[in-house]
């Protein structure tokens, strides 16, 4: 009885110690499972997969604002600025920060992205989103540390997502070897009794779904790394996979391939008006739209959305340019279409840029799409246009010129070239217009139409306005008469400016120039569109003692209301009315009509573009103050100045000009 009764309590301990045991094993797995579910629900991965799409996205829209000059990417690149912020805030504390202090060895390039971006972000605090010329030297400046994160961005993004896969499997292996444990301890517990093996069963399926939860959760954040969550399309990291694969593939390059950048316009509107909710059902209808156009054109096309209200498409063996133009205004039709949305209907255009892949440079075939796009919303909304070479070579010469403006500023290059102005009764010299000429030493004479909104778009217009403004002013002190006065072109930008004014004054007090000898230039076309914000300046300026023109008048939309301003002490009439007028009965009764009226307003009135003394009498008939034209002269180089104020005003002086 004593031997049973210890047999019976050895057997009660031996059953005690293997239930402890199968009790402990399930508590463990209970753990590590949940901790395996823990961990696949972590957004580490995808947060930094997220910082940097985000870090490209607003690397590539201000580079893009850099080579077109478009200020959507620069809004855009300031915003993904924004958004990279708050990434950066949230990798520096919880699930992220706790993974840096498991892997030391990426907090150097935790803590060179975050000192990198605080220095991107102090340039591009300089940057005045209301002045879209402040941003080019400060995004100039930028774009090298741009180069220094992206090796740490990458290292991040890819390191971080094999840690989660580590950790995944290094947990599984943990449930694994516990698994065993169990195992055994329940072949032990066969002896005693069939319940455990129940036990055993439920585990085990247990632990199958927990992995199987874990491989689905693993497909999910490979699925949410590469798609967009809104529309469901391959996102931008997928597509530039996706060139990336074509660049190397020389066989898949040779059977033609395009590349269609989709913008739509006037999206922001229905955001603002109707809401995001609005705005987001909007992109989802615009890629159920879109879609089917891609389908006929070919199945297996790729279709993204890029971010925003921008979209891509690769369509391959479309059969050339002309077959990728078609299929361009086919999607542009197709959105152009009404939308019927819950808040009502919407109408919105696309522009579209389209590119074929080059088979010696595919990798640029993305820049070409952008530069396309790019012309196509410079000739208005709606509007679809194929890349040619010629916009790559205008986008390099463009940049040229940009950046070596402040250089020929400073060496004397861009000089002021001077035409006279004459008047109509009795032919003596009256004014003499300065206009910008730049020589450069390589590309040749190259022209204001073309280097001027270089300098106003880049911010340079200031500087370089000022520079031709005191050398005109100089010019015109030492080498006219003081019966002759000097003008000079203004552009609207430096209106902005309210230092203008003493800008002006100081350039007089400097040069010695009286200010009635000055006349400052404004055109008509750009000041209709900015004029109330820059009227007060420009009555600063007046009340100088300067004489303010209008230039180009006629030459567009003529807004008369602002001339009933008192601002304007000239007018000058745009070369369009002039050239042919002597033929022309109509345009004989338009000037008459505006000359009346100047008359009437006490404004001096001047004729630009005349060419032919037939013309020159009838205006002078009509009672034009003053003439400019080839008929009197050339612009001629300063050191010219001497002998066109001494040369009389003849057609004979117009043919030896």
């Amino acid at each position: 009885m004593v031997r049973s009764r210890k047999y019976y309590y050895l057997a009660c301990i031996f059953h005690f110690v293997l239930a402890v045991i199968v009790a402990g094993a399930l508590v463990l797995i209970e753990t590590k499972k949940r901790e395996l579910s823990e961990l696949t629900y972590r957004d580490v991965a995808w947060s930094a997969t997220n910082g940097r799409f985000e870090f490209s996205e607003m690397e590539r829209n201000l580079v893009l604002f850099n080579l077109t000059d478009e200020v959507h990417y620069l809004e855009q690149g300031l915003l993904y600025r924004e958004i990279l912020r708050g990434r950066i805030r949230i990798w520096q504390r919880g699930d992220f920060a706790e993974m840096l202090r498991r892997r030391p060895d990426l907090l150097p390039d935790a803590r060179l992205v975050r000192d990198a971006f605080e220095a991107l972000d102090a340039q591009l605090d300089q940057i005045d989103q209301n002045e879209p010329r402040t941003a080019y030297r400060p995004i100039a400046t930028a774009l090298p540390i741009f180069d220094g994160m992206r090796p740490s961005v990458n290292a991040l993004t890819s390191q971080t997502f094999t840690t989660s896969i580590q950790e995944v499997g290094a947990l599984r292996d943990q449930i694994e070897g516990h698994e065993g444990i169990l195992r055994w301890a329940l072949i032990a517990l066969v002896l005693v009794g069939g319940t455990q093996l129940v036990f055993v069963y439920q585990q085990n399926s247990s632990l199958a779904k927990a992995e199987q939860q874990a491989r689905a959760n693993l497909e999910q954040v490979s699925h949410l790394a590469n798609h967009d969550a809104l529309t469901g399309l391959p996102n931008r990291m997928y597509f530039e996979t996706l060139i990336r694969e074509i660049a190397g593939d020389r066989h898949r390059r040779r059977r033609g391939a395009a590349v269609f950048v989709i913008d739509l316009d006037r999206f922001k509107s229905v955001n603002d008006t109707l809401g995001h909710a609005a705005g987001d059902a909007l992109l989802r209808e615009v890629v159920r739209r879109v879609r089917p156009v891609l389908n006929e054109a070919a199945a297996d096309h790729v279709f993204s959305r890029l971010g925003g209200d921008e979209f891509v498409a690769l369509v391959p063996q479309i059969g050339g340019l002309d077959a990728a133009t078609d299929l361009a205004v086919r999607i542009r039709n197709a959105i152009a279409e009404p939308f019927d949305l819950p808040d009502g209907r919407v109408t919105i255009d696309a522009s579209v840029g389209v590119a074929m892949i080059p088979p010696d440079a595919p990798e640029t075939v993305w820049l070409d799409a952008d530069l396309a796009l790019s012309e196509a919303k410079q000739n208005g909304r709606g509007g679809v246009h194929a890349f040619d070479p010629a916009l790559r070579e205008r986008a390099i010469r463009r940049n040229r010129i940009e950046r070596e403006l402040p250089e020929a500023v400073r060496k004397g290059q861009i000089q002021p070239h001077y035409q006279t102005q004459v008047s109509l009764e009795d032919g003596r010299l009256a004014h003499v217009e300065a206009l910008a000429r730049w020589r450069h030493p390589e590309l040749g004479w190259i022209t204001p139409g073309e280097f001027i909104p270089v300098a106003e778009s880049s911010g340079q217009i200031g500087a370089l306005g000022l520079h031709i403004l005191e050398q005109a002013c100089r010019d015109a002190h030492l080498a006219l008469p003081g019966t002759v006065g000097v003008a000079v072109n203004l552009s609207v930008a430096q209106l902005r400016f309210a230092s203008l004014p003493a800008e002006v004054a100081g350039i007089l007090a400097r040069t010695g120039l009286a200010p009635h000898r000055l006349t400052l230039e404004i055109t008509e076309s750009l000041l209709i569109k900015n004029f109330d914000s820059t009227a007060a300046v420009l009555d600063a300026v007046k009340a100088l003692g300067v004489r303010i023109a209008l230039d180009d008048f006629g030459a567009g939309f003529t807004a008369m209301n602002y001339l009933a301003r008192d601002c304007f002490d000239q007018i000058k009439l745009d070369r369009s009315l002039i050239q042919g007028i002597a033929s022309s009965p109509r345009k004989q009764t338009v000037v008459a009509g505006v000359v009346a009226l100047s008359r009437r307003l006490g404004l001096e009135i001047v004729a630009e573009g005349i060419e032919t003394p037939e013309d020159a009498m009838l205006l002078k008939t009509m009672g034009c103050d003053l003439g400019q034209g080839f008929l009197y002269s050339k612009a001629v180089p300063p050191e010219a100045l001497d002998g066109a104020a001494a040369a009389p005003r003849t057609s004979a002086f117009a043919r030896s000009a």
